[in-house]
């Protein structure tokens, strides 16, 4: 993904990560037809807030079960999914910068959607 994105568009990019599976989904629908970077980006956003939901309530579950060990830990989920929302705004804020970034495994998958 190498070509250079639709000016009038790339703000897509990082809105497509504010809240990934809501933004994304509506950069999709709005841009999916238009401009194949967004289209990228926006399956590429839903796909990693899946993955953030689903890796947070793994988190949930292990660190609950390590709190009768350990109290106090129910905070490290929270702390890891707010790094993994602002690491989707840093893949997003790059893609608006000009530098097309794939998720690792994520990415691959939009690559097919």
């Amino acid at each position: 993904m190498q070509e250079k994105p639709d000016s009038d568009n790339k703000i897509w990019f990082i809105v497509a990560y504010l809240i990934p599976i809501l933004t994304g989904i509506i950069a999709y629908v709005m841009y999916a037809d238009k401009d194949k970077n967004v289209k990228f980006q926006a399956v590429q956003s839903i796909l990693y807030g899946i993955a953030m939901i689903i890796g947070y309530y793994i988190l949930v579950v292990i660190f609950f079960l390590l709190l009768f060990a350990i109290p106090g830990v129910l905070f490290i989920p929270k702390l890891l999914l707010f790094l993994a929302w602002l690491y989707g705004l840093y893949v997003g804020y790059r893609a608006f910068n000009g530098t097309m970034t794939s998720i690792p495994v994520i990415g691959e998958m939009a690559k097919k959607a």
